[in-house]
């Protein structure tokens, strides 16, 4: 992504040495020459100054500057110590420079809702055009937003003022007003990014089809804080919300997200272009959003599943509803590669009855999507309702 602009401003220091005057030398030293023809000190003095004279006043003079110096810097040491114990420095009303901002997004201001538009160009500049709109509740008043944002990101449509902070990736945005204590604010963000190829964020893949052809894919790594690299966010395991995810996908193409799939529409100004949008999500960490745009063919086996949902409450007890939910699994690779993929079909739904039984915890959606791309840092990440896994571990040979 292009970078956004931001001005680093250095502070030039300067450094000044001072010499202590009382260091200073006792003797000034001139030039010689105007000495000459000059009488000597010694020679006015009211006595003879001899060798035997001159050498036991040096030696006198010598022992009274040490003894001077020592005395000296015995009353330095003490009169030190004793005001150390006995002065109390008085306070500074200097101001003081502000702290660097901390790591951590603060707390007086938590999503609630995103609503994420992406749109990828596989072929060609490997760029994606985004749009974000977050609903934010204010548990305490402020008068700044702070989101975190990969620093190859560029915001394209910015009407309040803002500054970047490249340390730790946040994306400051001044408000013309404060927000108010446990109101609802929506903030949009409209910016560009880059398919990366570093296997982090909403970045691109690659494979060779049966004629040699290189097909690109695009996908998602959010976790462990790479979910601002493809969308400004609260980026942070803790700051859960909900998700409607829509991706804008060439017709050859296909999407999947967490959530079923649910509309499909051709865009009109956009020739050649399909929007798919997708279901809400259950409440989650912005490091499980997950989305693949590729031309990968998909294989499924579904069946009913029985769940049990509140429908309301009677005083102290809730009122529970069976309803019978059609569930889907499906597998999803490269079209050459379908056939190693049926074993994942094949013991998908019994591990998945497996867990649910051993934790006693139902499943809480509604599909399960497994897809097997060529380029992934993890052996697999259980995003919400899409696992992706690097293709080696989900096709089985013959």
């Amino acid at each position: 992504m292009n970078a956004l602009s931001h001005l680093d401003r250095k502070t030039d220091m300067k450094f000044i040495a001072y010499r202590d005057k009382d260091l200073g030398l006792l003797m000034s030293v001139g030039d010689n020459s105007s000495q000459l023809g000059k009488q000597k000190w010694w020679e006015k003095l009211p006595f003879t100054v001899t060798k035997k004279r001159a050498i036991i006043a040096g030696v006198v003079l010598a022992a009274a500057i040490a003894l001077a110096v020592g005395l000296g810097v015995g009353l330095s040491n003490k009169s030190k110590s004793d005001s150390a114990t006995t002065t109390t420095a008085a306070p500074t009303t200097e101001p003081q420079p502000n702290p660097l901002p901390p790591t951590r997004l603060p707390t007086s201001l938590v999503p609630e809702h995103y609503d994420i538009t992406l749109q990828p160009y596989l072929n060609g500049s490997f760029t994606f055009d985004g749009q974000v709109a977050i609903q934010i509740r204010v548990k305490e008043p402020t008068s700044e937003i702070l989101t975190k944002v990969s620093s190859s990101s560029k915001t394209t449509d910015v009407t309040l003022n803002y500054s970047y902070n490249p340390e730790f990736q946040f994306l400051i945005v001044n408000t013309e007003r404060q927000l108010l204590r446990e109101e609802v604010y929506v903030f949009s963000v409209n910016f560009v990014g880059n398919l990366n190829d570093q296997l982090r964020g909403f970045y691109r893949s690659s494979y060779f089809d049966e004629n040699g052809t290189e097909v690109f894919l695009a996908m998602t790594q959010m976790s462990p804080n790479d979910a601002r690299m493809a969308f400004p966010c609260f980026d942070e395991p803790a700051m859960k919300a909900t998700f409607n995810i829509s991706i804008i996908r060439e017709r050859h193409l296909n999407a999947v997200a967490n959530t079923p799939l649910l509309s499909s529409e051709d865009l009109s100004d956009q020739p050649g272009w399909v929007l798919d949008k997708f279901e809400k999500t259950v409440p989650m960490s912005t490091y499980l959003v997950a989305f693949v745009v590729s031309d990968f063919t998909k294989d499924f086996v579904q069946w009913n599943v029985v769940r049990k949902i509140d429908v309301g409450e009677r005083v102290n007890f809730s009122v529970s509803s069976l309803i019978l939910n059609l569930f889907r699994l499906i597998v999803m690779t490269r079209p050459e590669a379908m056939a190693q993929a049926a074993y994942a079909k094949e013991v998908g739904p019994s591990v998945l009855k497996f867990f649910e039984d051993y934790f006693q915890i139902q499943y809480p959606l509604s599909k399960l999507d497994m897809v097997a791309v060529p380029d992934f840092a993890a052996g697999a990440m259980e995003n919400w309702g899409l696992i992706i896994y690097r293709y080696y571990t989900v096709k089985v040979y013959d």
